[in-house]
């Protein structure tokens, strides 16, 4: 017996992908999508209601071929981009770039930046430390009595 109703809805996955590569909003792909479709079917309006529509639409197709949300999926679609940039970054990294090998050194490796009251203070220990030094060099040179 077969299934009577509307023909299967066609998806576009490379709309999907592109866009969940750039990190887009379901709300933002849903309206690409339904402008998309307004090339064949100038009728059809984007409105609140249809970008909902849209919306459950693309849900429902993420869930029935990988079983997950579209937050899910866009976050997957992001893993490799950053994975991509990331392997970037090291290589100018390790080509020289100071600026780069700083900041993989902040991210990864949990380096920070010298605060301004942290050189102050040690400044003042290295100054208090030359003081000592020079204190100990007269006692020693006998130029101070004990």
């Amino acid at each position: 017996m077969s299934k009577m109703g509307a023909p299967r809805k066609e998806f576009d996955w490379n709309l999907l992908d592109s866009l969940c590569g750039a990190n887009a909003a379901q709300d933002y792909v849903a309206e690409r999508m339904i402008e998309k479709d307004r090339v064949t079917d100038p009728t059809i309006e984007v409105n609140k209601r249809t970008i909902a529509s849209k919306m459950k639409f693309i849900e429902r197709r993420i869930g029935e071929r990988f079983g997950i949300t579209y937050v899910e999926y866009r976050t997957k679609k992001l893993e490799g981009k950053r994975l991509k940039i990331f392997q970037k970054q090291f290589d100018v990294a390790m080509q020289g770039s100071v600026a780069m090998l700083i900041w993989l050194g902040k991210q990864y490796l949990g380096q920070t930046d010298v605060e301004k009251s942290e050189v102050k203070s040690l400044k003042d220990s290295i100054t208090s430390i030359h003081e000592e030094i020079n204190v100990l060099r007269l006692v020693k040179g006998g130029k101070i009595a004990n």
